[in-house]
């Protein structure tokens, strides 16, 4: 995410975001033992953030054609 900051297809703000939700995930595929349904909670409140970015590539995808 800090090279697609760098390059300035995300603000850098949208990818300390995204990072956040790396580390989230990993969290999850690692530690699932210590998965509780208040943290599954909080990750599904930041989807938004996750389909914000799909949009923001799949523009600058078709800016490029």
């Amino acid at each position: 995410m800090p090279l697609l900051a760098r390059a300035g297809v995300i603000n850098k703000e949208t990818a300390e975001e995204l990072n956040s939700l790396i580390k989230e995930r990993n969290y999850f595929a690692h530690f699932y033992q210590e998965v509780t349904v208040k943290k599954v909670w909080d990750m599904l409140l930041k989807i938004d953030k996750i389909y914000s970015f799909v949009l923001t590539v799949r523009k600058r995808m078709k800016e490029n054609q």
